[in-house]
């Protein structure tokens, strides 16, 4: 499907050309209007398929891929970019007709005095009675962080808010996941460093960069509420930290609770291996009463060679296949693939979680992938949903759920089931052969640990027993206590968003480009670019022209956002936004397909469906998939939204939202030495 409709794009790259030497106020072409009246009249994506608004360009609504060196000059400047200013007006989901006040989520719950228990040997479990906080802070969050172990010893904690510091020493150390040794940078000596605080403590991380190039730190889903130059994007809110340099993080997590991550933000480091866990516990979980201990799963994809090495092989547009997948950075390879002779240690070890019949669990489960998508299960066992990228859930019972890159669940799974060992399963979805990748580097897609009662062998399970009957959705997996769609707010902006990747063969790289049809401003097939002189929030606090290669929608203030992302694709992206939690109010592959949840959800991280059918994108071809969100920016700054697949955000795939509201609170807030010995790109 990622083959391109070469005279489709002639004829579009034509228009392109010519409309590229007009002036903003002479509006669309003839020669444009004309094409729209033609193909866009009947397209149910399209805006003006269901709302009163003037014509806009065809451009965003087919498929862009070959002629090459045309593609060459689009992405040298025959991008067009349009500015209008118009009044903004309030515009309502059709479905509704009355206003309702938004309810808040309350949740009353007497205080408890918090306790740890001992870590095990194979599991990290922490304690959750009922006279216990699971925000019993590990020795990960303190100044001793440099412990390989993430368990807690001591066996008190205080519930209220406090400053906890984590130390983060980066260094590259070789490492074999899944038994092939890998050179990996790492925090602390170990995969995965886990950091625990308590709802409303303000952390202090201090960064020490022992590696020999620059990086970044992000707190992925974290809001930074007064802090957005914490956020962590290097060159986009801050300088990068050099090699032997440091930098201190300090913000507040304010009111969130749930799980997140913080994660490498800057030359796909991240997939090398510079992330980890990021608990925010609350001692008022409206499902404390439910679990008793707590165990933190990670997956991710894994590869033999660098994460440069492997972008630089991303070619044709050709998503490539990890050699593995990991569960808790464990993983097993099938070393016969090898040249003969390679360094490979046969049936490496599989993560196994040690758990006691009778108790109850949360599992907080993390993909920290660079792309695999994983469908998690447990062989004979159910699981209840109650949380989705740090925002409780309506309690959601399901035999498997799919998890994209950057998402967090929370499930509650009771170990009820005879004493014995059961494969818990990460299967990797194959978004890599149908767009064109073929796979021969002996990659398996089962990735397997073991669910262990107390008392059962130490040996792998006798048999399968898989049950798909209750797959997650998730685009109806609704916030507890949330917005029901009677009561969604009114939203001042429509945004339409498409996207595509593209393939160079003049030289020889894969990017991605967007375009974006607004009332306010739209930009058409448009490359994302890194900052290079300065940070782009440095840019904005100073006053400075912003620049046209950050792809960037200024939402005027604190405004209520329409955004629809589009997917001519076929596979799913997962779309990250930066700063905030969203609404899902809509998805599927049919204009305005409502949710039936008796709540809507809302996360900071949603996969949009693939486009499904025919050979290509448009009416002629595929159906789009599409999600509806809304989006309330109510604090200054600079907030990347992106694809979460690392190489399509590497090669293009993003954009910068900027509210300039309050933005004179931050020029006082930040602290005055901030941008002093800057790092730039």
């Amino acid at each position: 499907m990622r083959a391109l409709n070469q005279l489709l794009l002639l004829a579009l790259c034509t228009i392109t050309v010519l409309t590229h030497a007009k002036s903003e106020s002479e509006g669309i072409s003839p020669a444009v209007k004309s094409e729209y009246s033609k193909v866009q009249v009947n397209d149910p994506f399209h805006p003006q398929y269901t709302q009163n608004i003037k014509q806009r360009d065809i451009w965003h609504d087919h498929r862009m891929r070959a002629p090459k060196k045309k593609l060459v000059y689009l992405q040298k400047g025959a991008v067009k970019r349009t500015t209008t200013t118009k009044k903004k007006t309030s515009k309502k989901v059709t479905t509704t007709t009355t206003k309702k006040t938004i309810k808040k989520a309350t949740t009353t719950t007497t205080k408890k005095k918090p306790t740890t228990t001992t870590k095990k040997s194979t599991t990290k479990v922490y304690s959750t009675k009922k006279t216990t906080v699971k925000g019993a802070l590990a020795p990960s969050a303190t100044s001793k962080s440099t412990s390989k172990s993430s368990q807690s010893t001591s066996k008190t904690s205080t519930t209220k808010a406090t400053t906890k510091t984590v130390t983060l020493n980066l260094a590259t150390k070789t490492l074999s996941p899944d038994g092939v040794p890998k050179a990996m940078l790492i925090a602390n000596d170990q995969l995965d460093f886990e950091i625990h605080v308590n709802k409303g403590d303000t952390l202090v991380a201090v960064v020490n960069n022992n590696l020999n190039v620059s990086t970044s730190i992000h707190w992925h889903g974290i809001f930074q509420i007064g802090s957005p130059w914490m956020d962590g994007p290097g060159m986009v809110t801050q300088c990068l930290i050099a090699p032997s340099k440091s930098m201190t993080y300090t913000f507040s997590v304010g009111s969130q609770t749930g799980t997140y991550w913080w994660h490498a933000h800057y030359a796909s480091q991240y997939v090398d291996g510079i992330r980890g866990p990021f608990i925010i516990h609350d001692p008022t979980d409206p499902y404390l009463s439910r679990y008793d201990e707590e165990i933190i799963v990670s997956l991710s994809d894994n590869w033999h060679a660098n994460a440069q090495t492997v972008l630089k092989g991303y070619v044709f547009a050709y998503d490539p296949a990890p050699d593995s997948g990991l569960i808790n950075g464990m993983g097993r390879y099938n070393c016969s693939h090898l040249p003969e002779g390679s360094a490979c240690t046969p049936d490496s070890p599989r993560k196994v979680f040690d758990v006691k019949k009778g108790k109850r669990y949360r599992i907080r489960i993390i993909n920290m992938s660079s792309q695999a998508m994983f469908k998690v299960s447990i062989d004979n066992h159910t699981m209840t949903v109650i949380e989705a990228d740090g925002v409780n859930t309506n309690p959601t019972v399901v035999s498997s759920f799919e998890i994209s890159s950057s998402q967090r669940y929370s499930v509650l799974v009771n170990a009820g089931a005879d004493i014995g060992n059961y494969w818990f399963r990460a299967t990797i979805s194959d978004m890599y052969t149908v767009t064109g990748t073929t796979i021969e580097n002996g990659v398996d897609f089962n990735v397997l640990g073991i669910w262990r009662y107390t008392g059962a062998p130490e040996s792998d399970p006798a048999a399968d027993f898989i049950s798909d009957k209750t797959p997650l959705d998730v685009y109806h997996l609704g916030e507890l206590n949330g917005l029901t769609l009677a009561q969604v707010p009114d939203y001042s902006q429509s945004l339409y968003l498409d996207f595509t990747l593209l393939f160079d063969d003049v030289s020889n790289n894969t990017f991605g480009v967007m375009t974006i049809l607004s009332d306010e401003t739209n930009f058409f097939f448009s490359e994302y670019f890194v900052p290079q002189t300065e940070p782009f929030l440095k840019t904005l606090l100073d006053g400075g022209e912003l620049s046209h290669t950050n792809n960037v929608y200024d939402v005027g203030g604190n405004n209520w956002i329409f955004l629809q992302v589009r997917n001519s694709d076929n596979i799913e992206h997962v779309f990250h936004l930066h700063g905030h939690a969203f609404y899902i109010i809509g998805s599927g592959r049919q204009l305005h397909a409502l949710p039936d949840a008796a709540t809507l959800p809302r996360r900071d991280a949603i996969q949009v469906p693939k486009c499904v059918g025919g050979t290509g994108g448009g009416e002629a071809g595929c159906v789009k998939g599409y999600v509806n969100l809304l989006i309330h920016f109510n604090h200054p700054g600079a907030w990347l939204f992106h694809c979460h697949v690392d190489w399509h955000m590497a090669v293009g795939l993003s954009m910068t939202f900027v509210n300039r509201e309050n933005l004179d609170s931050v020029r006082e807030t930040i602290p005055k030495n901030f941008w002093d010995k800057c790092q730039t790109h």
